[in-house]
């Protein structure tokens, strides 16, 4: 086989294409990566621009999963049980559907999805859940008892940079506010628990934990913590997180709590709305309660 270098004018031109693709590679990847979804409408709300979707697996991102997503462009036509296809658009600062088409219009039983939970009383005491940490010890809620403890939940195979790696993000955020706050730390406690169970198993959890938070020990204050799948199902349902018995799919909703010394509920945190700070002024008020 012989090689032969091109022409000064011919490398000049391949330099320009090469060039020209790079910048388009970069435009491209700054707009979000774009994958084809494939599902069925469960639920919309046309004031917010969101739509629950029960959608297949997209091959090489994401397992099939019931979860709202946020839409840019019009939802005229749309409606419960409609199939559709649309592409999903996932940046940096979050994930959005694009192009959103109706395939085929409903007919039949519409799916449908357990009614949006409202959680506990605020004051509430929590049940003593059972679970096993990241390194498979069994630990238990009320063990905890003495420290605030900020609650939520997560499942590793989640790849929407404003659901659960967002979580995990806050979740890092707090552990070096904590960390620079010695006195502080001690009171409280991190947990994350998954809500795929059957997949999240403790070591998957441990390296999951390692690749968002930083510091010497990440789990010196945190847990994330899997669970039989009826425990885990309890858990969560009690939180007021979705669940539906008659499908297999993920329901993909996110649910935060503050526990607080007592082990009743201080406060519920909306959604993926929440910043750290307001977790940390959340917890920072209950122990100033309980000194």
């Amino acid at each position: 086989m012989t090689f032969q270098i091109a022409p000064a004018w011919k490398r000049w031109c391949l330099a320009l294409v090469l060039a020209a693709s790079a910048a388009c590679q970069r435009t491209t990847s700054s707009e979000g990566a774009r994958h084809p979804l494939i599902g069925t409408v469960v639920r919309l709300d046309r004031t917010s621009a969101e739509l629950v979707v029960a959608h297949d697996a997209i091959e090489g991102f994401m397992p099939a999963m019931t979860m709202p997503f946020g839409v840019s462009g019009s939802l005229a036509g749309v409606q419960p049980g409609d199939r559709i296809k649309a592409v999903l658009v996932v940046a940096s600062g979050g994930s959005r559907l694009e192009d959103v088409v109706v395939t085929r219009k409903a007919s039949g039983p519409i799916l449908t999805t357990p009614p949006v939970l409202p959680g506990p009383p605020i004051g509430a005491e929590v049940p003593d859940f059972q679970l096993r940490n990241q390194d498979d010890e069994a630990i238990r809620l009320r063990q905890f008892k003495g420290r605030a403890v900020i609650l939520t939940f997560i499942y590793t195979r989640c790849p929407l940079p404003d659901f659960c790696p967002l979580m995990m993000k806050h979740f890092d955020a707090l552990n070096r506010q904590l960390a620079s706050q010695p006195d502080l730390a001690q009171r409280v406690y991190l947990v994350g628990v998954s809500v795929d169970p059957e997949y999240d198993t403790p070591a998957v959890l441990k390296a999951y934990g390692k690749a968002f938070v930083t510091g010497r020990d990440p789990f010196e204050r945190l847990a994330l913590a899997t669970g039989a799948p009826a425990e885990t199902r309890a858990m969560a349902t009690y939180f007021g997180l979705s669940y539906s018995p008659d499908n297999a799919q993920i329901q993909h909703t996110l649910s935060t709590a503050i526990i607080g010394v007592d082990g009743r509920v201080v406060a519920l945190l909306p959604s993926n709305s929440w910043r750290p700070s307001d977790a940390l002024d959340a917890v920072v008020a209950h122990l100033r309660q309980h000194q």
